[in-house]
Parts: structure tokens; C-alpha cells; sequence
């Protein structure tokens, strides 16, 4: 009859040297030095070419340094001429103030019985200083002052 074996064949137990683990071993420290020389390659690459970005972009920064200068310049310029214009404007409100203020005032003063010496106006209130011939003069004046739409208490 025919015998067939099943079992797996069992081949002979190969020895392991010590050449073969110490080339291993060899090859495995090779081939990490080789990967991280490759990595420490990669990373200086990529360090060059960031600097190389920095480089052109402090060159830009450089380039417009010199417009923000001059912005800046005409920035102030502009608020020097925003200033000079808020006043001419206010000035062009208040030119004919003091007209109107004195051309009141002339024709609220009884003549021949007040002498205004000194006017003095300031944001909103005024001063006048003078003589009057009697009180009854001073009253006259005050109350046609009062009555006056352009003086207020």
C-alpha cells in the first residue's frame, strides 16, 4: 500500500551566523543614517527656501517702506488742510457776528446818554463796559437789549 505523509516536511534548521546578524545590523544602522540624511536634506532645502522667501519679502517691505512714508506724510497733510478748512468754514459761519453784534448794540444804546468804552466777546457771552449819565439810562438799555431776538439771557 501507499503511504502518504501529511505532515509538513521538516527541513534542516538553519544555523543563524553571527556574519549574517552582524550584517543586518550593519544594514539597518545604513539604512537610518540614510534616511535621516535624507530627512536632514529635505529640511535644509525647505530652510533655504524659506529664507529665500524671507529674503524677498523683507526686499518687498523695503520697497514700500518708502509709500508708507510718504503716506503717512500726506495723511498729516491731509488733517493740516481738514483743520485749516473746519476753521475758514467756522469763520465763514461767524464773519458777520460781530457786524450785527455792534450794529445792535449802536442802535440799542440811547444816544447822547451812554459812551461804551470797551466790548469784549468771547464764545458766547460778551462784556461791555462803559459811562451811563444816570441808572435810568442803563434800565433803557438793558431792557431794549432784552427785547432784542439776538441776545439771550
Amino acid at each position: 500500500m501507499i503511504q502518504i505523509n501529511l505532515l509538513p516536511r521538516r527541513g534542516k534548521k538553519r544555523k543563524i551566523s553571527v556574519r549574517q546578524i552582524l550584517l543586518g545590523y550593519l544594514a539597518s544602522i545604513a539604512l537610518a543614517l540614510i534616511i535621516i540624511g535624507l530627512v536632514w536634506f529635505l529640511q535644509l532645502r525647505e530652510i533655504q527656501g524659506l529664507q529665500a522667501r524671507l529674503a524677498r519679502v523683507e526686499e518687498e517691505v523695503r520697497q514700500y517702506a518708502k509709500y508708507e512714508a510718504l503716506l503717512k506724510e500726506v495723511n498729516q497733510k491731509k488733517q493740516i488742510i481738514d483743520k485749516k478748512t473746519e476753521i475758514i468754514k467756522s469763520l465763514q459761519r461767524d464773519r458777520d457776528t460781530m457786524v450785527r453784534l455792534l450794529a445792535l448794540i449802536s442802535a440799542e444804546v440811547p444816544p447822547e446818554k451812554i459812551w461804551l468804552e470797551r466790548l469784549v466777546q468771547s464764545a458766547n457771552s460778551m462784556t461791555l463796559n462803559g459811562v451811563a449819565l444816570n441808572n435810568e439810562s442803563i434800565a433803557e438799555f438793558m431792557r431794549n437789549l432784552e427785547s432784542s431776538p439776538y441776545i439771550v439771557k
